[in-house]
């Protein structure tokens, strides 16, 4: 009879787990289903609309974002000589201009230009101008004309605003880069 008592305490437990298992499940999926079929104003349905809006490759996102940037922007003071490093870095490593002093003329005291016109082996002439403005900012002006046959307007504009995000974030999209 002791053992019929042990046996029966030991179903009642195993039973007891097996309900609290259940109703945990239950609970759980009562919600996961509620979160997905509950809409707006208590409507059913989808939270999110199935309706694709639209689908863009990363290289896609990439230029994008290289082509909304504006070649004409202004910096803050801390952040402007940073900016004109990145100009200069990106005219000795990207333009081969070895000696960047040959490239960049100060024209007044508040405005410098880094230029690679007149360079024959450039299939592309940019020029970077940098004006400090009386509120202590910095600004730049980036442009890129075709100087060699068979170079296109459009790239010259997609390599200066490629710049443009160089110089103001430090971000250069190398495949966007014709050289």
């Amino acid at each position: 009879m002791q053992l019929s008592g042990v046996k029966t305490r030991l179903i009642y437990q195993i039973s007891a787990q097996s309900l609290i298992v259940s109703l945990i499940a239950t609970a759980l999926a009562a919600l996961f289903l509620n979160g997905c079929t509950a809409g707006t104003n208590g409507q059913r349905g989808s939270r999110a609309s199935a309706k694709i809006v639209g689908i863009e490759t990363v290289s896609q996102q990439a230029l994008n974002e290289v082509l909304a940037t504006p070649t004409q922007f202004t910096v803050p003071a801390p952040e402007a000589a940073d900016a004109w490093a990145r100009a200069r870095l990106f005219f000795m490593q990207y333009l081969g201009v070895s000696n960047i002093s040959e490239a960049e003329s100060v024209l007044s005291p508040k405005q410098s230009l880094l230029s690679n016109e007149g360079r024959k082996d450039s299939r592309f002439a940019y020029q970077v101008m940098r004006e400090t403005l009386k509120s202590g900012e910095t600004r730049f002006l980036v442009t890129c004309l075709p100087s060699a046959a068979g170079t296109s307007a459009q790239n010259a504009e997609r390599n200066a605003r490629n710049l443009a995000r160089f110089i103001r974030e430090g971000t250069l999209e190398l495949s966007f880069l014709d050289q």
